[in-house]
């Protein structure tokens, strides 16, 4: 027990610990990311079995893989986090094997995308492309089955895990990748510029900004699930964290990350059963009023540039999709068939990446499998609890934050499978507005 203790004050402790020595400049023998690199074991240790294996499976791969690199080894972390996540996870096998909906489900788009390879360039990125897609996508089936049920105790202490990948990330790019230290408690843009300074002189960088925003983002979503903040007292702890959330991801300035943040604030608040109608609407226009005033009231590059320019996050240009949609319609170009050299190139979109390489059939074939229920009974999708609360809703709109918005299929085939699984509970669950 009073190790238990000690281990939870570390938790609280340490990650405030990090941001005080980041901003007195602490530059010591790799202070920060030796305390990180602690904060993390720490928090997973403390991680049930179960949700130890979702985590190798969704989240633990790359950081793992820039810690190999720094001690001198270039490997592929994945497969060695998926099989031991799947060891982890082997006495819910059972639950995924008699789940017919789900298995054809994952069939039926293991189909389509060898049709559409078929049918594509086959080319080296679409061959990664295919074979990525395909195991990432099985590892997810069985990391979803558990999240789906998943306490709120293991998703708090799931939520530090993230925040401990986070700050990890935030320290290796002080420590070892030269980014510029905060002049002050304010000086948001360290991590952004840093980011596009280092890549100006190097472009290998095995990360951005975003591996920093998108963990609080998943983070956020995992502590609002898991408590609420509508109905009586919340936790103190849970407080600082989300302030913690709050300041980390304006750190990171990953602009889809902090939109994500306000965007899960809000559908926290219109799912509340604690709310009215008007209480609802009050506080969701003061979300938004609250993220507009962020935008306009904190001077940083990124902020700049989306309200000068009159977008929140217009540094994509999709004019190659809709060229790709407008000449192949109906089939597409083909699995990959986004990039014209055979290496990674996609529209940073899973909707306009769907429609370039599988044109609307092969598109509406995997919304209909991964979708179809929950268009079928959207009400029900928004209002559905698992027996601890709204974790399920919050985290799968988290990771369609990210998908909507950037990378391709081969990271995002985990929403894909997240909603497929999402259709599968609600399917067997009757609604209850409590």
């Amino acid at each position: 027990e009073k190790m238990k203790k000690f281990l939870d004050n570390f938790e609280n402790f340490v990650p405030w610990l990090i941001l005080l020595l980041m901003h007195s400049a602490m530059r010591e023998a790799s202070v920060l990311s030796s305390l990180s690199v602690l904060l993390l074991l720490v928090s997973f240790f403390k991680l049930g079995k179960e949700t130890k294996g979702v985590a190798l499976i969704l989240f633990v791969a790359p950081i793992l893989a820039l810690l190999f690199r720094l001690s001198g080894f270039i490997i592929t972390a994945y497969p060695i986090t998926l099989a031991l996540g799947l060891y982890l996870l082997r006495q819910h096998f059972r639950e995924i094997i008699n789940n017919s909906y789900v298995i054809l489900s994952y069939l039926g788009l293991v189909i389509i995308l060898i049709l559409w390879f078929v049918y594509g360039p086959q080319h080296a990125y679409a061959q990664t492309k295919l074979i990525v897609t395909i195991v990432v996508g099985m590892g997810s089936v069985f990391a979803w089955a558990f999240l789906m049920n998943i306490n709120p105790d293991e998703a708090r202490k799931l939520a530090r895990l993230l925040i401990a990948i986070s700050l990890l990330y935030m320290s290796i790019a002080l420590e070892f990748f030269g980014f510029p230290y905060p002049s002050s408690l304010l000086d948001f843009d360290l991590f952004r510029i840093g980011f596009y300074d280092y890549i100006h002189i190097n472009d290998d960088l095995p990360f951005t900004y975003h591996s920093m925003g998108i963990p609080i983002l998943l983070a956020s979503a995992l502590i609002l699930g898991s408590s609420n903040p509508f109905g009586g007292r919340m936790n103190l702890n849970h407080v600082f964290f989300l302030f913690l959330c709050l300041y980390l991801v304006l750190l990171s300035q990953a602009r889809q990350a902090i939109l994500g943040i306000f965007l899960i604030i809000a559908l926290r608040v219109w799912v509340s059963h604690k709310l009215s109608s008007a209480g609802k609407i009050t506080l969701v226009f003061l979300v938004i009023g609250a993220f507009i005033f962020m935008l306009t009231g904190i001077e940083t590059t990124a902020f700049t540039q989306a309200t000068s320019e009159g977008s929140l996050s217009i540094n994509r240009s999709y004019a190659r999709s809709f060229d790709l949609i407008n000449e192949h319609l109906i089939l597409g170009v083909g699995l990959g068939g986004y990039s014209l050299t055979g290496l990674r190139e996609y529209p940073h979109s899973i909707l306009w990446e769907l429609l370039s390489e599988f044109g609307f059939l092969g598109t509406f074939l995997v919304v209909f499998l991964s979708v179809g229920q929950i268009a079928r009974h959207p009400r029900k999708a928004l209002y559905y609890t698992n027996k601890y609360g709204q974790i399920p809703l919050l985290i799968v709109a988290a990771f369609g934050v990210r998908a909507l918005s950037s990378s391709d299929l081969m990271e995002n085939i985990v929403w894909i499978v997240a909603l497929i699984i999402y259709s599968s509970v609600i399917r067997k669950s009757s609604l209850s507005l409590r």
